[in-house]
């Protein structure tokens, strides 16, 4: 039985969000009829645009009014999202000193009670909505801009709508009620992302709403969350920082266009912008559009698959050693530089020059550091020529052939001066980071056959995917990396994926950015290319760390399974009690016979994937498949997407996704390597099909 008072404050709050989203609907189109008639009125009183004072207002009101209406717009697309399930929990605080509770309800987005001034639904983010999520009743506190405020909670409830109408209730006590969750990870896998304000658990909301201005490294096992952490940090960033009046900038790093896909639409599902997005090799290509790149799924594959030869060069180029070696060497170069002078007349000296580069911060990169030289040169020649100008023109006359006016002649002389310090300056010291690097990987290497073939490569600018992320590291520590603005925030998926190295060089980027990581050594594929060791990622980024120690993804049947192929130290870690079916292990001679059958059987599915090891083998058997099944697809490289619901995929694009069912048609291979084991069984969310051949 529904308490009465319940439905009619349901009731309430459906009223208020149809009031809201017709006010919200009304004044967008108030918004853009004022602005066409503005721009009408103006274009009849000034047909040809001549009154630019006028035409600037214009543009200045337009643009807010299209600023208006689209936040208008935003909004009540927000709360037509809303109606459905209006809020999703409800928590009783008693303020310390006071004797009645206050009932927080707590949904999507606040939502204002206009009648009583008062708020009827509070923003997940919102500072009091933190109490939602202790999960816990007795003595509580939280923060907010005016304080720390401290009470007890004495209710916490979580609510159940269908279609906006309230169904049920259920008071949670110790913990944020199991059921709800369960029964959200019991539905079908979507090939989007969904927000998971209703069902964030304690030790994720702790990452979530850790301090915005430390770099934070979440750590956890497939399927705890990680990636909904970072999505849903990134939207109470921004709350924060909206209420502080800034606009802070996101970057989100990801590994390919799948997953990029994927997790597209949780912000604005959650009421934000969406972030930007990139992958490591876009800040290469930014700086040097000039050069191929061959894709990290290439090199991650050749390293899988024992390739010695690029095992060989990641060994060397992302080493520890020769990291120290470069930065040793950057750091230590002297440029030589030589007088700045014109017409034989000596305007600044070497050896003032070398004073002025060596007074200034090691921490300043060579090119920073050469740009502020050729300033004071630049100055300093100014004034010099200043104090024997007579002397200069009657030079520059001289050797001149054309008939100049006298201020011809000085703007000739002073763009000739100009040169002269640029000259000495920059020719000084060599910042082409791609010669830089073949000299340093030479210099540590020697001239064999690896510098050789490194050589050829260069020449011909086409990189192997190792060689562009050494060469940005030189890059960056010449500072000859091209950024646009600079974001604020940083969000790093599957961290563990990128090497030390490349860590480093994003650090060196973007000093003043905080970071996110979201990590899990244990889904590391690739040793040699990836950061395994926790305390070395914290230490690079001066992180803290919050590690998640339970796995909500898989029911408990698939995720004690997974953690066989772990080390018993690296399957420490629980598994939400969620029951279902036990891996299948199928026997047959065809495999992809065996994998249609599979697919019929299990017609309810939102989403089957296919995964074999490498795309090669991936590509291969889609072929086999496709005669069986025309409705499957294949995502065989890092920019495409997902389009149906049958996919083949290669087990290195699959890191971050989840499907209601996998199969694995080649199980006897990925069990020989309990990483890639670990990772393509992991991706299941309630079945899990493993095929050996008889």
């Amino acid at each position: 039985m529904i308490d009465p008072k319940e439905l009619a404050y349901a009731a309430k709050v459906r009223s208020l969000l149809d009031a809201e989203i017709t006010r919200l609907t009304a004044g967008q189109k108030e918004e853009q009829r004022q602005l066409r008639e503005q721009t009408c009125a103006f274009h009849e009183a000034d047909p040809f645009g001549s009154i630019y004072g006028a035409m600037d207002e214009l543009k200045r009101e337009n643009e807010a009014r299209l600023d208006s209406a689209a936040q208008m717009a935003a909004q009540a697309y927000r709360y037509k999202r809303m109606k459905k399930e209006p809020y999703f929990g409800r928590v009783d605080f008693t303020y310390a000193g006071e004797d009645e509770p206050e009932s927080f309800y707590i949904g999507l987005c606040t939502l204002n009670d206009g009648d009583d001034f008062e708020v009827a639904v509070y923003d997940w983010r919102a500072p009091v909505s933190s109490l939602f999520y202790t999960g816990e009743t007795g003595e509580a506190s939280y923060n907010a801009p005016a304080g720390s405020f401290s009470g007890t909670i004495g209710l916490i409830r979580q609510y159940t709508f269908e279609n906006g109408e309230l169904k049920a209730y259920r008071d949670a006590d110790l913990r944020i009620d199991d059921e709800l969750l369960r029964e959200a990870l019991s539905g079908s896998a979507s090939d989007k992302m969904k927000s998971i304000v209703a069902t964030i658990q304690r030790d994720q909301n702790r990452a979530i709403r850790f301090d915005l201005h430390k770099n934070l490294a979440v750590l956890g096992p497939a399927g705890c969350g990680k990636t909904s952490i970072g999505t849903h940090r990134l939207a109470w960033l921004l709350y924060q920082k909206k209420n502080d009046g800034q606009t802070p900038r996101l970057m989100m790093f990801t590994a390919n266009e799948a997953f990029r896909e994927y997790i597209r639409g949780v912000l604005p599902e959650l009421g934000e912008e969406e972030a930007d997005t990139a992958r490591y090799t876009d800040l290469f290509r930014a700086s040097f559009p000039g050069y191929s790149v061959a894709p990290a799924l290439a090199l991650t594959e050749a390293l899988m698959m024992g390739d010695s030869t690029r095992t060989d060069a990641v060994t060397r180029l992302y080493a520890d050693d020769f990291i120290g070696f470069a930065d040793a060497a950057l750091n230590e170069s002297r440029p030589q530089f030589a007088d700045v002078q014109l017409y034989g007349v000596p305007l600044v000296g070497k050896d003032a020059l070398h004073g002025r580069f060596g007074a200034l911060p090691p921490a300043l990169t060579l090119t920073e550091r050469l740009d502020t030289v050729y300033r004071w040169a630049a100055d300093e020649a100014k004034n010099n020529y200043r104090m024997q100008e007579e002397t200069l023109l009657r030079l520059a006359e001289d050797a001149d052939t054309e008939d100049l006016s006298p201020t011809e002649l000085k703007a000739r002389v002073t763009a000739e001066l100009l040169r002269a310090v640029r000259t000495a300056v920059y020719a000084a010291a060599d910042t082409d980071p791609a010669t830089v690097f073949l000299r340093l990987a030479t210099e540590k290497f020697g001239s064999g056959a690896f510098t050789k073939a490194l050589s050829d490569r260069i020449g011909a600018r086409r990189l192997n995917y190792e060689d562009a992320v050494a060469m940005l590291y030189i890059a960056a520590k010449i500072g000859k990396v091209k950024l646009g603005r600079a974001p604020t925030h940083i969000l790093i998926d599957e961290a563990q994926d990128l090497a030390p190295i490349q860590h480093l060089t994003l650090r060196l980027l973007f000093p003043k950015a905080v970071f996110t990581l979201l990590a899990d050594p244990r889904q590391g594929i690739v040793k040699a290319a990836n950061t395994a060791s926790v305390p070395l990622l914290a230490e690079i980024y001066g992180a803290d760390v919050i590690s998640i120690g339970k796995s909500y993804r898989a029911t408990r049947e698939l995720g004690e399974f997974s953690k066989k192929f772990l080390s018993p130290a690296d399957a420490d870690y629980e598994i939400f009690d969620r029951s279902g079916d036990a891996p299948f292990l199928r026997e047959t001679a065809d495999a992809a016979a065996e994998t249609a059958r599979i697919v019929k059987e299990e017609e309810h599915d939102r989403s089957v994937c296919v995964i074999l090891k490498t795309t090669e083998r991936a590509r291969a058997f889609y072929k086999k498949l496709l005669p069986l099944l025309p409705d499957c697809g294949a995502v065989l490289s890092e920019d495409e997407t997902i389009r149906g619901r049958i996919t083949v995929m290669p087990l290195a694009l699959t890191k971050g996704l989840e499907f209601d069912t996998v199969i694995l048609p080649d199980a006897e291979d990925l069990e020989r390597d309990p990483a890639a084991a670990y990772l393509a069984s992991t991706r299941a969310l309630h079945r899990l099909y493993l095929l050996y051949k008889f």
